[in-house]
């Protein structure tokens, strides 16, 4: 299948990874963890973990018998740790965690069965979120997210999206939303999130034709969480 090992993804332009970056977040966060609790009564800290479904959100591309659609979500996990500061019922949580998520896309070639990709990344994210309590134990939250990628694979297509992983955005911005219960020391989370950057904006298919398209991720994300500081 020559055709398949032509098709690439263009203007995915590097954002150069700064790890001091998330190192100087987590010592921020960390920091809460340690200076708050003797100055404040409000102080929440703890671990956190779940699962979700991550899924790659474009238009599709139809051109000359070839497609390339969304395919289906996969299972995307995290771990970290969060702290929150409250005041009259509102509140600000910053946290900290490593994530897998990605997703599938899938490729029509004519008549030739189709093929499935599997796109998948490593990330640490830090979502900054505030929000207000209700009946003092029910929480809506929403904020940005900041992404940094460590490491990204793609599976499938025959080499067709071989450009993607090296060209992968090392930095994003997104935003999540979604409830939280809290129950003495367990936290319960339910949240969307979606990407404010696009991961590329075109693709060129056989004899130089580019065709536009906005790549982003989105996911539904799932978490269990345990107040180590309350």
């Amino acid at each position: 299948m020559e055709l398949l090992n032509t098709v690439n993804i263009e203007n995915m332009k590097y954002l150069s990874f700064k790890p001091h970056w998330v190192l100087l977040c987590a010592i921020c966060i960390l920091n809460l963890w340690i200076v708050k609790p003797i100055r404040a009564q409000n102080f929440t800290a703890g671990i956190k973990g779940g699962i979700g479904s991550s899924k790659l959100s474009f238009k599709d591309v139809r051109l000359n018998g070839l497609q390339i659609k969304q395919g289906e979500s996969i299972l995307a996990w995290h771990a970290g740790i969060f702290t929150r500061i409250s005041l009259l019922g509102f509140h600000i949580q910053p946290e900290l965690y490593y994530i897998r998520s990605g997703g599938k896309a899938e490729l029509q070639d004519g008549s030739a069965p189709q093929q499935s990709g599997d796109f998948k990344y490593h990330q640490f994210e830090i979502p900054v979120l505030a929000g207000y309590t209700f009946l003092s134990f029910l929480r809506a939250q929403a904020g940005p997210v900041f992404s940094f990628t460590l490491n990204n694979n793609v599976k499938g297509f025959s080499g067709a999206f071989r450009n993607l992983e090296e060209s992968y955005k090392n930095a994003a911005v997104g935003y999540q939303l979604g409830l939280g219960i809290d129950l003495f020391r367990l936290t319960f989370d339910a949240r969307f999130e979606g990407d404010l950057s696009k991961l590329g904006s075109s693709i060129t298919l056989p004899g130089g034709q580019k065709v536009s398209t906005d790549f982003k991720s989105k996911q539904f994300v799932f978490s269990l969480g345990y107040k180590l500081i309350k």
